[in-house]
């Protein structure tokens, strides 16, 4: 079921005994938000680890806890991308939002389908994503892999703005409302959307647009 209007999809229970764990909750996903809150209470002197005994009940109140990332500006390793994922772990960050577009950068995992996009129109496009198709769909699978094992998912992000997509393409797409267009960006939208189904978001927007 959906979560309800407080989030307590994610409610858990921890009880820290002598010699004892005890986490209650009534989803797989509560479970796997205690476990971070194990996390948290544990205490390293470089020594020992110790927890203090304590019982606590907790749940966040927001929908969308998330960080944001800016791959299409300073790359990320996979080995980075998954460090990230288990700082959200620790944190209970639910989402990491991907600035994938900006400029001469295109990183969503997405190429036109024949007939989205006339030959005359497609060239340069269909050749520039196409040749960077299989290492991103490779790139983003095994990082949502990791993410989805740790409860932690990506919102992938499309900005429309002249600074963020026209530039990469100055002699193909321009965001007029041509079929041509609209049935590339409703076929990225679908693709990309499927793709990423884990998460609950799309981010669409208008960066830095006139």
């Amino acid at each position: 079921s959906m979560v309800d209007s407080d989030n307590q999809y994610y409610k858990h229970t921890v009880l820290v005994e002598q010699g004892l764990i005890t986490i209650s909750a009534a989803t797989m996903t509560g479970i796997s938000f205690g476990t971070a809150t194990v996390l948290q209470l544990l205490r390293n002197d470089n020594t020992n680890v110790t927890i203090t005994t304590c019982s606590l009940s907790d749940y966040s109140t927001c929908h969308c806890t998330a960080i944001m990332i800016d791959p299409a500006r300073s790359a990320y390793t996979l080995v980075e991308i998954c460090s990230l994922i288990d700082l959200c772990r620790f944190y209970k960050k639910r989402f990491i939002h991907v600035h994938a577009t900006d400029k001469n950068t295109f990183l969503l995992p997405w190429t036109p389908s024949n007939g989205i996009i006339s030959p005359s129109d497609s060239a340069e496009l269909a050749v520039y994503l196409s040749s960077k198709l299989p290492l991103l769909i490779s790139y983003w699978n095994s990082a949502k892999t990791y993410g989805d094992a740790r409860g932690v998912h990506f919102i992938p992000e499309f900005e429309v703005s002249d600074g963020h997509w026209c530039n990469i393409f100055p002699n193909t797409l321009t965001f007029t409302p041509t079929d041509i267009c609209l049935n590339a960006l409703l076929d990225m939208f679908t693709v990309v959307g499927n793709f990423f189904g884990n998460s609950s978001y799309f981010h669409v927007g208008n960066d830095e647009g006139n």
